[in-house]
């Protein structure tokens, strides 16, 4: 169980390794489903509201969201992050490694308030000449979007007074958004061991973590077939157990079995 503050909102939650019922929720996805309305749903079930005593998560933000996705991740896997790939600079292919903390990444995209935007007392920002008011986008917003072909435009509209600012008032709320909801997809700048070139990396935690998440829990079903076999289980109750002590179960039933 880990205890993490909500950057933006500033909600304090507890976040709980995956169960059974999550590990089968991955398992049972298909790839091209691993998206933000299954992170909203994991996380509804992983993540409990401290303070305040209730959350609704479609009213936060992506960054919001993605960091408690992290911290959910971090309970199984911790909080170091490597990945391998290959190097694509000219006749070269070497192996690259790619190590860092989650915390310390989090910690590089903190949000901050800008100068050229002040709070109107509403939950709302303002830019400081006046020229236009937004909110941050929220969760909500971006499943409600997600399918139009105008997306952005419409986010806009929702977020935005006036709701199709241009030019350099569109320039300066993006920027300010930036800052005080800065996106956690983001690019890594990677140099090459054997040839010195510069590799970019791009990091997205929500398919990152649902990718390694679903990873781990490939295995669900065999899990639940054997137990189900040596302890005469039902699949609810093996379903329930944490998975610590699922697959402490499933090494104690495989070394009965390899001991005859």
């Amino acid at each position: 169980m880990a205890r993490v503050r909500l950057p933006i909102s500033g909600a304090i939650v507890e976040v709980r390794p995956p169960a059974g019922e999550e590990d089968a929720l991955l398992a049972e996805t298909e790839v091209a489903d691993l998206g933000l309305r299954l992170g909203v749903t994991l996380v509804e079930r992983l993540a409990s509201a401290v303070e305040p005593a209730t959350l609704d998560w479609a009213a936060l933000t992506r960054h919001d969201l993605d960091v408690a996705l992290l911290a959910a991740r971090a309970t199984v896997a911790g909080d170091g992050i490597v990945t391998h790939l290959l190097c694509d600079g000219p006749a070269c292919g070497a192996p690259i490694t790619v190590r860092f903390s989650v915390k310390e990444y989090v910690d590089h995209h903190r949000p901050r308030q800008p100068r050229t935007v002040e709070a109107d007392g509403t939950g709302r920002w303002r830019l400081r000449d006046g020229s236009a008011s937004f909110r941050l986008p929220t969760v909500g917003d971006l499943l409600a979007v997600a399918s139009l072909s105008d997306a952005e435009r419409e986010l806009a509209r929702r977020c935005t007074d006036p709701p199709a600012p241009t030019g350099a008032v569109r320039r300066r709320v993006d920027a300010a958004l930036a800052a005080l909801a800065p996106s956690l997809s983001d690019r890594l700048g990677v140099s090459c061991p054997a040839c010195s070139s510069s590799v970019d990396v791009w990091f997205d935690p929500l398919a990152y973590t649902l990718e390694e998440l679903r990873s781990h829990a490939r295995w669900v079903f065999a899990d639940v077939h054997l137990l189900a076999r040596s302890y005469h289980w039902t699949e609810e109750r093996i379903l329930a157990l944490p998975r610590p002590r699922r697959l402490f179960y499933v090494d104690q039933a495989m070394s009965e079995r390899a001991a005859g």
